[in-house]
């Protein structure tokens, strides 16, 4: 599998994807709608294997065509994982990339019930959604900064500046 992150863009947009992460955990963000591309590889470190086992049989098995691989440029399989949100995921066989909508991750790999109490999100799966998430705000700011100037309307900014503090408590206390 050789995956190509020179020049890597979005499925659904076309727009450049921004490596993000450490190195062995770095995923690729499109700025612009939020999606993701994750290789295989790192996305057994972040979800369940049986999971992503599923995921890859359901991969191998169908023929229903998907968008194009941001890498590769090759069609990718278009993978319905059975849950009741119709959860439909892009996977390209040649690469091994996953392609996640916004807000498809934390579908496909969901936290736990409450009564398993034992359990904790990886630290790796923690950073890399606080990276997501502190992406997202920035675009949130610096799209709405032109708009607060000139309309004098500041309750969004604070309330991004409020969401950014919590994200950055819930990381570091998990940090232990």
């Amino acid at each position: 599998m050789m995956v190509n992150t020179s020049t890597m863009t979005c499925p659904g947009c076309e727009q450049p994807l921004q490596m993000v992460g450490d190195p062995g955990k770095r995923v690729f963000n499109c700025e612009s709608c939020g999606g993701l591309a994750v290789v295989l590889s790192v996305l057994r470190k972040i979800a369940p294997d049986e999971l992503v086992n599923e995921l890859w049989r359901h991969t191998r098995a169908t023929t229903d065509p998907g968008r194009r691989c941001p890498s590769c440029s090759q069609s990718m399989a278009l993978v319905g994982m059975g849950y009741g949100n119709s959860l439909e995921l892009d996977v390209c066989r040649v690469c091994q990339i996953v392609w996640f909508d916004l807000g498809e991750l934390a579908v496909f790999s969901p936290l736990p019930k409450p009564d398993e109490q034992n359990w904790q999100m990886p630290q790796n799966a923690r950073i890399l959604l606080a990276q997501a998430k502190l992406d997202q705000i920035r675009r949130e700011v610096t799209r709405n900064r032109d708009l607060d100037v000139r309309t004098g309307n500041y309750d969004r900014g604070t309330n991004t500046v409020r969401g950014l503090w919590d994200i950055l408590l819930d990381v570091f206390r998990g940090l232990d």
